[in-house]
């Protein structure tokens, strides 16, 4: 569902992660439900869908504690302050992404921990806290060199041409976008 939503093809993804949760319920297979539900969440946002968006998240936190998950209480925060960002609910987004960003650096998820820190560099730049997003860029850069993850790179591209575009050099801006 994911390789769907990658592709820019939300409804599809959405479709198949629905599909998923249901198989893994009708199974009684509750340890893969976190991570089907954190990316049901991200499908919903992208479809419009924030209210669903956010039961996801929440569904997916209930169920990582029952089922023992420490990495998957963390991924949900995350997952929920990307969709409050995309309801433009900032400031309750980077309250959650720094909560966030705390538990998966005490993890030693990298990975978690750089797409905190991206999220919260679009917040800085939405809020025009752009030497704030640089910093969080610069660190988050240094992290996805060291990770081989394609959507933290296209995470990363969009979001220092977010940057640009906000100091004026639109055009870069643009084009760096149009490459992610």
């Amino acid at each position: 569902g994911m390789m769907y939503h990658y592709a820019g093809q939300h409804r599809q993804s959405l479709d198949l992660l629905q599909q998923s949760i249901r198989n893994a319920r009708e199974i009684g297979e509750r340890r893969i439900l976190p991570t089907a539900l954190n990316f049901a969440s991200i499908a919903s946002i992208a479809v419009g869908d924030g209210d669903n968006a956010l039961l996801y998240c929440e569904e997916a936190a209930k169920v990582a504690l029952e089922v023992g998950y420490q990495h998957a209480p963390a991924a949900a925060l995350n997952a929920r302050g990307l969709v409050l960002r995309y309801m433009n609910a900032l400031d309750a987004a980077r309250e959650t992404l720094e909560r966030a960003l705390t538990r998966v650096e005490a993890l030693g998820d990298e990975q978690g921990a750089t797409n905190a820190l991206l999220n919260l560099a679009m917040i800085d730049v939405e809020q025009g806290s752009l030497e704030a997003a640089e910093h969080r860029l610069a660190t988050a850069a240094e992290r996805c060199k060291r990770l081989d993850s394609p959507p933290l790179l296209q995470t990363l591209l969009d979001t220092c041409g977010a940057l640009l575009i906000r100091r004026d050099r639109a055009e870069l801006g643009v084009r760096l976008i149009a490459a992610s």
